[in-house]
């Protein structure tokens, strides 16, 4: 019997939990986005090959009636899987009990993601098409 009630209490617990969860603001705004997930190496494409179809792909889509953006980005946010930087310190804040401040992720995105995934930018641009390899920052 008391392990009965500790399970339905628990269970209410996780309910409510999960209910606060989707009160949370992430940041972006889920509501008409599509994901599809692509492995272009499947397909035999090469890094060179799958940049130019990747750059088409997206042109094409862009132009598809109804279509308000398009993006490309190598992980989702919230998708569970990271590319990791580590722990990160910030200059002139101490970590508690010596732990790093902040785990820190990266991802690869194409021009127009923030704009896609409705995220506000506190500072600087988005990205352009003139953000490529090789080039300088400004």
């Amino acid at each position: 019997m008391a392990f009965s009630i500790v399970l339905v209490v628990g269970a209410g617990l996780f309910v409510r939990a999960l209910q606060r969860a989707t009160e949370i603001n992430p940041g972006f705004d889920p509501h008409g986005v599509e994901l599809a997930a692509l492995d272009l190496s499947l397909a035999g494409y090469t890094s060179d090959t799958g940049r130019v179809f990747t750059r088409e792909l997206i042109q094409r889509v862009r132009e598809l009636p109804g279509v308000q953006s398009a993006t490309l980005a190598a992980m989702v946010p919230l998708g569970g899987g990271g590319l990791g930087l580590g722990g990160l310190a910030v200059p002139g804040v101490q970590a508690p009990n010596g732990r790093r401040f902040v785990d820190a992720d990266w991802n690869v995105v194409t021009p127009g993601y923030f704009e896609a995934m409705k995220m506000t930018l506190a500072s600087g641009r988005d990205f352009t098409d003139a953000d490529r390899e090789g080039s300088s920052w400004s």
